[in-house]
């Protein structure tokens, strides 16, 4: 089988385990509706799971002459149409007119 985690990788895991907990109690909606309080967010959390594990089922078996861009450029471009598809459902092309750039807000693009 595989090689158990070594001690720092032990700490580390307990350290954000025991941060999660922390959190979860301090939270005033879980203490008002308990674990519901979790739903959207674990249903977010399983979907991204799916998707990175599916994603990287599928690029396994492709040989890619860049092993790292290769990959990045494969997924991005798999994601375009369904992108696309969302951006025309949601109306956001009639919204593209009343943007506002400014200098701040382009600097955060480069």
């Amino acid at each position: 089988g595989r090689e158990l985690p070594s001690r720092r990788s032990i700490a580390a895991l307990l350290g954000v385990l025991a941060g999660a907990v922390g959190y979860v109690q301090a939270d005033s909606e879980f203490a008002l509706r308990g674990v519901q309080a979790y739903f959207w967010v674990s249903l977010n959390l399983a979907g991204i799971v799916f998707e990175m594990t599916y994603g990287k089922r599928l690029i396994s078996n492709i040989h890619f002459s860049s092993p790292i861009w290769g990959s990045v450029l494969y997924t991005n471009a798999l994601a375009l149409l369904p992108m696309f598809c969302m951006v025309a459902s949601t109306g956001e092309p009639s919204r593209v007119g009343s943007i506002q750039f400014s200098f701040v807000a382009l600097s955060w693009l480069i």
